[in-house]
């Protein structure tokens, strides 16, 4: 009688060891996605009328491309740690830019402003957690945290002003400051080792730009409306409270 029992107990233990030894035998994770950034905070507003407040800087960012790669080591069934590395490029709106700096009616068609984008790179890490939903899909979350760089759009306006041609071109420094991201994702799992996600998530982070600069090109006297001083110097320290929403698709593949 006990062996009867006992026997059924025994193939249940093996079963659940077999089961979690095939899980976190595959226990290195390598993830790569690609889709659209939304630009949040200070970084994605172009309201900038009449403020005097340089200690704060906006981003005049637009929607714009994130591409990224992680790398996880599953330490339990539902959880692991992972590193992210990724990168989000957004695009200056320069139409807002000019309309709100340069709206005067003398300048009316004669400026032309150029810029180059913006790029928000992230190097992060932090535990992540995932839970199977049914046989096919698994919910996954995770909370990172490191380095964000900053590279500041230069911004490159072209003035046609009584009679002579100016131009000038505000730079920042790169920045680098403390970053961090929250996120979700559902993964569809189509093979063992290979499974398709979509996510969502939030990077945040509060750089500080630092060395700006102006440079102009043109006649030294009588500077057209909207053009900064070039007294704005290289001392001025701005902050740009920085978010965006990731939103991705992409492939998950499972080894070891």
């Amino acid at each position: 009688m006990k062996t009867k029992i006992l026997i059924p107990v025994l193939l249940l233990i093996l079963i659940d060891h077999g089961l979690n030894a095939q899980v976190l035998d595959q226990r290195l994770i390598i993830g790569v996605s690609f889709g659209v950034g939304l630009p949040q905070q200070n970084f994605g507003k172009s309201d900038t009328i009449g403020r005097k407040d340089t200690s704060k800087l906006k981003g005049w960012a637009t929607t714009g491309i994130n591409f990224n790669l992680k790398a996880g080591w599953r330490l339990k069934k539902h959880m692991g740690v992972m590193a992210q590395a990724a990168g989000n490029v957004n695009w200056f709106n320069t139409t807002a830019y000019l309309n709100q700096n340069f709206n005067y009616p003398v300048l009316q068609g004669s400026v032309v402003v150029n810029a180059t984008s913006h790029y928000i790179g992230s190097y992060l890490a932090g535990p992540f957690f995932n839970f199977p939903i049914g046989k096919l899909f698994t919910a996954e979350g995770h909370i990172m945290a490191g380095l964000m760089t900053v590279s500041y759009s230069s911004v490159d306006p072209i003035i046609n002003f009584d009679g002579s041609t100016y131009q000038y071109t505000d730079v920042y420094k790169a920045a680098y400051a403390f970053g961090y991201d929250v996120g979700a994702a559902l993964k569809y799992n189509l093979i063992d080792q290979i499974g398709f996600t979509v996510s969502a998530d939030y990077l945040g982070g509060n750089p500080t730009m630092t060395g700006y600069s102006i440079s102009y090109t043109g006649p030294s006297t009588g500077l057209p409306p909207g053009t900064p001083p070039v007294s704005s110097g290289s001392a001025r320290k701005s902050v740009m409270s920085t978010g965006i929403i990731n939103i991705n698709a992409g492939a998950v593949f499972t080894f070891f």
